[in-house]
């Protein structure tokens, strides 16, 4: 199981070599990629266009969604409790938590502020009882993305007090508004949870 970060499918949408490369990857792991409802959650709030162009490019591949669950959000506050990651940036953590407990070998992604991560993530990983997939670059490395980061802030501002289960469940809500609106009807992987 391959997990796709949302990092690597705004990378897809680009226009040249760098979205071309991107998009061909994704194409490659069709059969075996992953998406998650924290990816669906981030690509809901960014701005228009780019949430219609990702809404068109899931109609071409049509990623299996994996649930979030509390477990996995309670692996990202360890992050930031461990300082792994500030705040703001829990849930670029919260994908390697997620991708950590549902088992995936791997995690592909653009964002090199994961490599930098990678110690401190295997640390916590190995403490709370999870292996680590490995962390892969398949397009390259970049330093981030302004407007997900501004997403994954206000993110962090409205849920950092609340409960890892209502955390979960304000991104699976989201996940389900985006796939709603966007007419988009994705397999879910992974057990449906009640909080």
């Amino acid at each position: 199981m391959i997990y796709v970060e949302t990092s690597l499918v705004l990378e897809a949408l680009k226009k040249g070599e760098e979205g071309d490369k991107a998009l061909a990857h994704l194409r490659s792991i069709r059969d075996g990629g992953y998406l998650s409802e924290p990816v669906l959650a981030e690509i809901h709030n960014l701005e228009e266009p780019r949430r219609e162009w990702v809404a068109r490019l899931l109609k071409e591949l049509p990623f299996p969604i994996l649930r979030v669950n509390p477990q996995a959000v309670e692996l990202a506050n360890r992050y930031v409790y461990n300082r792994v990651f500030e705040g703001t940036l829990r849930d670029l953590g919260l994908h390697v938590a997620l991708a950590s407990v549902r088992g995936c070998e791997g995690i592909d992604t653009c964002d090199s502020r994961l490599e930098e991560a990678m110690d401190g993530m295997k640390r916590v990983n190995q403490v709370a009882g999870y292996t680590l997939p490995t962390i892969r670059f398949p397009v390259g490395k970049k330093d981030g993305d302004g407007e997900l980061d501004e997403v994954r802030a206000l993110a962090w501002r409205v849920t950092s007090r609340k409960k890892v289960e209502e955390v979960a469940r304000t991104i699976q809500e989201m996940a389900d508004s985006f796939m709603k609106e966007k007419g988009l009807s994705l397999e879910k992987v992974g057990k449906v949870e009640i909080f």
